[in-house]
This record gives structure tokens, C-alpha cells and sequence, in this order.
């Protein structure tokens, strides 16, 4: 079960609660079906939908025209302005973006650095931010009221909070955004359109909140980001989706449903889905992780394959066995140059991989090819046992890469993104001890038919690797897994 976050960020108080609801009905015309709760609060502390009564297939839960929704653009006092500081950015259209578009090229030609891009769900964070500072007054003050204010996501971390993702699938993705690049085109837009937002929402953490919002609630439509209230309110479940989100229909394409796509008990949680969406993905954008996630995955860097391989090839160069040279040269100085002799040789041939590199381990390959043909390639065989001893040795030394237990006791770590990190470090660690395990038990059975290196078939279990493995170390399986997602 996911690691919740602070109450305050999971709760509405029933004045906010009922404003919101009376401005969805009465101002919006949002439709929401009488048997769905939106607010309802769990023992363990979080919110979620749930169902009042018995649903049938079919019901529509939710009706929201476009106009409900914030987006890219507003139709308020500020259109025009608003206009001009999109089209000064680079993302709106017309003649000021093909200003800003023959401004760019100038700049390219005359061999200035190029300045930094807002990406397209900026567009919306600019939008929420505007809304942000009109307060009480702004069309969306009610909706606004019960977004979650301390629910964070790894942008709004700290360095030493960053840090503990160190070896997991999610370190990457964290560390390849650029929030403070977009940060700097929203303060040149401040100082160009004052009158756009309000002092207090231009700071920093006001943007990195903003950006959490439209990440971890946002939903692409037609190629646009948007805030839409109450479709927002679901939680996440791929494995038990109950209600699905889209247009009304082929022609209603500015009113969007949430449908029920099954049947749905009086008493259920009522669950959307994001996606097939690794455990990684969900840490970056939405800030928690899904137990057992069917489509969770784990990163193997290739410096562990070639490190784990240069150990293989030096017991074989030693031994004299397929692959390995007897050991000629004598000593750890000969398998060394034996050793370099070969990578450089892999290089010059374009075979072997950068140690850059990752490879990607999901619950339905958790052996790809490319990583089994790597290891053929690194210690010339294609002996399974061979293989799959080195592949043993690579999941050993990856389950030693993560952050130190002490890290994860330093005084700057706050608790929320403690719990997000252990979550997800325990998982990644469940996936790798199955795969070790059902390896070493292969290569055991392997090791029992006279030493012939003949494969034999898995014995596969749920969320294991699964399904059979031949002689050149490949594996296609598939993990079972339920989880779901706390809403924030």
C-alpha cells in the first residue's frame, strides 16, 4: 500500500468542500451523478470516489464542458494581454508568435544562445497561476481552494531529498528536468506583463507548485493540457479501473465524461486510470507509487553489465573455458590486457554498448534481448549458465547501488518524500530478489543435466520472470500485480 501523505493535503473541510460543490452544480452546470461520494475520506487518512449506491455499466458519473476547465487560455479583462505574453513566449499564435518565432531565428543567426523554451504544460501552469492571484474574485477560487497545498512531488524536493533516488528508475527522469529553465522565461514574462500575476504567485515554489498541479492533475486534451475539475478527484488502479475519462462523443468534442466501464458495487472505490505507467513515472508526476505495479520497470546500467562480464571473463580466462584464452599471458596483468583487447575490439566494431547505457527491465521482459546479447557478446558464448551467472552477479551489485540507509535519516529529508522513496526502492528491490532467485534456481537445474549447459524451462511464478528462457538468455513473462493509487 502506497505511503500516504499529510492528512492536511488529502482532506476537505465541508465549507470548502460544499462552496466547491455549489459553484460545480449551480455555476458550472457540471453534472455529477447522485451515487458517487467525490470527497469520501478512508479510515487510513486519504480521499477517494466512491460509489453511494449499486452502478451499472454504462452511467455516466461526470459531464464537464471545456469551458469548466482551465487551459492554455483566458477569456477574462487580461485576454488581450495575456495574448501578447503567450505570443512573446513563443506559444501562442498569430502574428506575435511569428514575432517571436523570426525574433528566435535572429538570435540563432547572429549566433546568440538560444534561451529557453516553455513547455506545453506551462501553458496551463501561466493560466493556474494568473487564476492563483486573483484570489477570492477569480472564476476558479473554489476549485482552487481544494487543490492540495503540501502534497509534493520530486521537483519541489531538496538536494538530499533527490539524492535518495540514486540507482532507482526514477533517479533519470528527476534529474533530466528543468524547472529552473522554465522558471526563468516565467520571470521574463513578469517583468514584460506585470499586470499578469500577482506578486505573490511569481516565486519559485509558487511555479514549482503550479507545475505540480497540472503534471500530477492534469489531463492532454487534443494536444493541450487541462485542469478539469472533478475528473481530477479519482484515484489511480489499473488493475481494478472502474470509470474511464473522454469526450461526450465523436461530436462533443468541448464535453468531456467520466463513464463507468463496468459494474460497480455500492460501498467501491470508484478508480480511473493514468496509463500503464512504471512506478518511476508515477514517482516524477503524481508523487507516490502503486504496489505490485503490473508495469513496473528497473533500470540496469551498462557499466554494471561490463564490470559483472569482466568478471565472468577473467574465471574464464583463468579456467580455460568456451570464451576465455587459459589465462596465456598468466596473472591479473595478462587477463587484464585480454580483457581491454576485447572491449576494444567490441568498440571498433560497434558492438559494445556505452556505459551510459540502460537497460530496461519490465514484469513482461525482464530479461530483453539487447541485455542477454550484450552479456553473449562481452564473454563470447551463448551458454546460458554462463549468461545467467553473469546476470546474477549484475542484479547483485545493482541491489548494492541504491541511496545508504543513513541518507534517508538526514535532518533535510522531509517524511513524505522519505516514505515515496522507500516505496519505490522496495519494490525495484522485490522485482530484482524474484528475478536473482528464479535465476539461480535455473542455473542450479542447468548445472544438474551433466554440465551440457542445456536450457530447461522456468519454473515462473507470479511476478517472476515466467515463461521459457533458451540458450540465448532471453526471457518473455509476465508479472500479475494489483496496487492502487491515494489521491492527494
Amino acid at each position: 500500500m502506497a505511503a500516504p501523505a499529510a492528512p492536511s493535503t488529502l482532506l476537505v473541510d465541508s465549507t470548502r468542500k460544499e462552496a466547491f460543490l455549489e459553484w460545480c452544480v449551480a455555476e458550472q452546470n457540471i453534472v455529477i451523478h447522485d451515487s458517487i461520494d467525490l470527497f469520501h475520506t478512508f479510515s487510513e487518512g486519504y480521499r477517494g470516489v466512491v460509489a453511494k449506491d449499486d452502478i451499472p455499466e454504462g452511467t455516466e458519473l461526470l459531464r464537464i464542458s471545456r469551458e469548466c476547465c482551465i487551459g492554455p487560455a483566458t477569456d477574462d479583462a487580461s485576454a488581450e494581454q495575456w495574448r501578447r505574453a503567450m505570443g512573446q513566449a513563443g506559444i501562442g499564435n498569430g502574428a506575435a508568435a511569428a514575432a517571436a518565432a523570426a525574433a528566435a531565428a535572429a538570435a540563432v543567426a547572429a549566433a546568440e544562445a538560444p534561451k529557453p523554451k516553455l513547455t506545453s504544460a506551462c501553458f496551463t501552469v501561466l493560466r493556474l497561476l494568473h487564476e492563483l492571484g486573483e484570489g477570492g474574485k477569480a472564476h476558479f477560487s473554489n476549485y482552487l481552494s481544494i487543490l492540495p497545498r503540501d502534497h509534493r512531488i520530486p521537483l519541489e524536493w531538496n538536494a538530499e531529498e533527490r539524492a535518495l533516488l540514486q540507482g532507482t528508475a526514477a533517479e533519470p527522469l528527476v534529474l533530466s528536468g528543468n524547472l529552473e529553465g522554465q522558471y526563468s522565461v516565467f520571470e521574463e514574462l513578469v517583468k514584460e506583463h506585470p499586470g499578469l500575476w500577482a506578486k505573490e504567485v511569481c516565486s519559485s515554489a509558487a511555479f514549482a507548485k503550479a507545475v505540480n498541479w497540472v503534471r500530477s492533475r492534469g489531463f492532454t486534451v487534443h494536444g493541450e493540457p487541462y485542469m478539469i475539475p472533478c475528473a481530477d478527484m479519482f484515484n489511480h488502479n489499473p488493475s481494478d479501473q472502474s470509470a474511464m475519462f473522454g469526450q461526450a462523443s465523436e461530436d462533443s468534442a468541448d464535453v468531456f465524461v467520466m463513464r463507468a466501464v463496468k459494474s460497480i458495487p455500492k460501498g467501491s472505490e470508484v478508480f480511473s486510470s493514468f496509463g500503464q505507467i512504471a512506478n518511476a513515472q508515477l514517482v516524477n508526476s503524481y508523487g507516490f507509487v502503486l504496489p505490485q505495479n503490473p508495469f513496473d520497470s528497473v533500470l540496469v546500467p551498462a557499466k554494471l553489465v561490463i564490470d559483472a562480464c569482466r568478471a565472468a571473463f577473467a574465471n574464464l580466462e583463468r579456467s580455460g573455458e568456451e570464451g576465455g584464452e587459459g589465462g596465456k599471458d598468466g596473472g591479473e596483468g595478462g587477463v587484464e590486457r585480454a580483457w581491454q583487447k576485447r572491449l576494444d575490439m567490441l568498440r571498433g566494431g560497434g558492438v559494445l554498448v556505452s556505459e551510459e547505457e540502460q537497460f530496461v527491465l519490465t514484469k513482461y521482459d525482464m530479461l530483453p534481448e539487447p541485455l542477454a546479447e550484450a552479456i553473449q557478446s562481452l564473454l563470447f558464448t551463448e551458454d546460458p549458465l554462463v549468461v545467467y551467472g553473469a546476470l546474477v552477479a549484475v542484479i547483485a551489485e545493482k541491489l548494492q547501488s541504491y541511496a545508504p540507509a543513513a541518507a534517508f535519516e538526514a535532518d533535510s529529508v522531509r517524511a513524505d518524500a522519505r516514505a515515496v522513496v522507500e516505496a519505490l526502492v522496495r519494490e525495484e528491490t522485490v522485482f530484482l530478489t524474484d528475478l536473482k532467485a528464479q535465476l539461480m534456481r535455473e542455473c542450479m537445474m542447468m548445472g544438474d543435466e551433466d554440465g551440457e549447459g542445456e536450457s530447461s524451462e522456468g519454473g515462473g511464478s507470479e511476478g517472476g520472470a515466467g515463461g521459457k528462457r533458451g540458450r540465448h538468455g532471453k526471457t518473455k513473462g509476465k508479472g500479475k500485480g494489483k496496487g492502487k493509487r491515494r489521491k492527494h
